[in-house]
């Protein structure tokens, strides 16, 4: 079971990754350059799975408590993958 405070600062640090990149893409945007478009966005269950060296069930527990932002543009679970990049930060920083 995940603790709510973990779910929190998850939550916390998901939205800190979200506003780092709008703040980047501005940036860029600002200076006349493109965004660079990532081949991968969005990641599917089993390739945040992947990530994160962990199962697919865990990956939906980690969805459902709140802890992995996830998105579903028609009939699939998509992850960001800044919210995979948050989650390791937030659990490599709890860790050190």
């Amino acid at each position: 079971m995940v603790s709510p405070n973990a779910v929190e600062s998850a939550r916390r640090a998901v939205a800190a990754a979200q506003a780092a990149l709008e703040a980047a893409q501005a940036a860029l945007e600002a200076a006349g350059e493109a965004p660079p478009v990532a081949a991968h966005t969005l990641l599917t269950v089993e390739e945040a799975a992947a990530e994160l060296r962990v199962s697919r069930s865990r990956v939906w527990e980690l969805i459902a408590a709140g802890c992995l932002a996830s998105t579903r543009p028609g009939r699939r679970r998509l992850v960001p993958r800044a919210a995979v990049d948050a989650l390791v930060a937030e659990l490599t920083d709890g860790a050190a």
